[in-house]
């Protein structure tokens, strides 16, 4: 969510947990839709991947992809 706020300096309104698909061992990713407003008001989701491991919770990405819905 701190990635999320420093890249749109938008507040998140909404979240929702979508899932974790395992990749591999050593590889997970964890998705996301948030919903934000911008300080002038608009609002607009954003859905969020974060690749990781999950034996060191270590991030080795995050994907931000903007939804109109």
């Amino acid at each position: 969510m701190k990635e999320t706020l420093k890249r749109y300096k938008a507040d998140i309104i909404d979240y929702k947990h979508i899932g974790r698909t395992e990749l591999a061992s050593n590889k997970a990713v964890e998705k996301f839709k948030l919903w934000l407003r911008s300080k002038e008001g608009h609002e607009f989701g954003v859905y969020v991947s974060i690749t990781f491991d999950p034996s060191t919770e270590v991030v080795q990405s995050i994907q931000f992809t903007e939804s109109t819905r």
